[in-house]
Formats: structure tokens, sequence, C-alpha cells
């Protein structure tokens, strides 16, 4: 290294390394159980869409063996949401809990960045008659 490199680079600091971000704080405590939230959330969606003329399919919910997620399926023809199962961590989504509503990514897995809960009230607040809401 020549002396005029070794000036250049004198003047530069160590980066020191990122401190990992603690995970944040998982949502509300759940008053209710997995199973009477998600069917509430089901029912108070489906009076939502039925009040829309051109939503007349019927709701189907998935959930593959291994699956952390319920996939929420019109008809088995689209994907209308995501609904995490279990609380959990994966590379695309970080950690996420319990009952957090996911737009689809594409049939087979979610978009990053919960839309809601299941355990919030009202259930459908983040839901249009369509699907869960666009983040904006």
């Amino acid at each position: 290294m020549t002396e005029a490199q070794r000036e250049f680079y004198a003047g530069f600091k160590p980066v020191e390394a990122r401190q990992p971000k603690p995970p944040s704080a998982p949502p509300r405590a759940r008053e209710v159980p997995f199973e009477q939230a998600v069917q509430e959330f089901l029912d108070a969606w489906e009076i939502k869409r039925r009040a829309h003329p051109a939503e007349q399919d019927r709701v189907q919910v998935i959930r593959f063996p291994g699956s952390p997620f319920l996939k929420i399926t019109l008809e088995g023809r689209s994907v209308a949401a995501f609904i995490a199962a279990e609380d959990g961590e994966n590379a695309t989504l970080g950690q996420y809990w319990q009952g957090q509503i996911y737009y689809p990514n594409g049939w087979h897995s979610p978009a990053k960045h919960a839309r809601g809960s299941v355990f919030d009230d009202p259930p459908d607040r983040c839901m249009d008659w369509h699907g869960p809401r666009r983040l904006r």
C-alpha cells in the first residue's frame, strides 16, 4: 500500500456491525379461542361480501398439512387472504403471530406486512368486500 493510500484510508472510521432489531410485540391478548375468532371473522366478512352484488362466491378455508397458514379462497378459484394459524417466523415475512391476516402474494404464499388480525374488534375492519385492504 502506498503512502497516499494509507492517508486516504486513515480518514475512514471502522463501521460497527448493526445490532439486530428486537422482535415487535405480539398483538393484544387473545380473549377468545383461535377457531372461534376465525369463524367470527368469516361471518362478519361474509355479511360485508353479500352486500355487494358481484360477490356471490362461496368462501372456503383450506389448511395444508405442515402449513402455518389458513388459505381463504373463493370457491377454490382465487385466494382472498391468508391467516396465520400459529406463531412463527420465516425469511419472507419475518415474525408473525397467530390470527394475523395477510394479503395473498399468489396462490401459495402471503404478501409481506399483516393487514389486521382476527382478534381485532370488529374482526373484519381490515377487509373490503373483495378481500384484505391494500396498504397505503
